[in-house]
């Protein structure tokens, strides 16, 4: 499509066959990651899989908390440990009996 102010909108799977990305910090890699309407596995998926790109798979919320933090120069945030969360590799805390994860900051580069 050749509309003036028009920018096309960049997948992720751009990034993985451009070597462009080593991590990939997402809510839901479902729709990025695999193809309903084709056989074809998509390079993102493959590069997960494949190992050269990590991946960081956060919630909605949790997602939102930590590019909040890192645009308010904060040093992190703190959300409940969910059962569901596995929280690997992050600092767990226990603050008055409940279980909290410490998540750092997110900001653009």
């Amino acid at each position: 499509m050749n509309v003036p102010g028009f920018k096309l909108y960049r997948t992720p799977n751009l990034l993985m066959e451009s070597n462009q990305a080593v991590k990939v910090i997402t809510t839901c890699a479902a729709g990025s990651m695999s193809s309903r309407d084709s056989q074809e596995v998509p390079e993102m998926q493959r590069a997960v899989e494949d190992g050269p790109i990590e991946w960081e798979p956060v919630s909605q919320g949790i997602l939102a908390e930590r590019i909040r933090a890192g645009a308010a120069d904060l040093g992190g945030s703190i959300a409940p440990w969910e059962r569901n969360d596995p929280g690997k590799g992050k600092e767990k805390r226990v603050i008055d009996g409940r279980e909290y994860i410490f998540q750092k900051p997110l900001s653009a580069d």
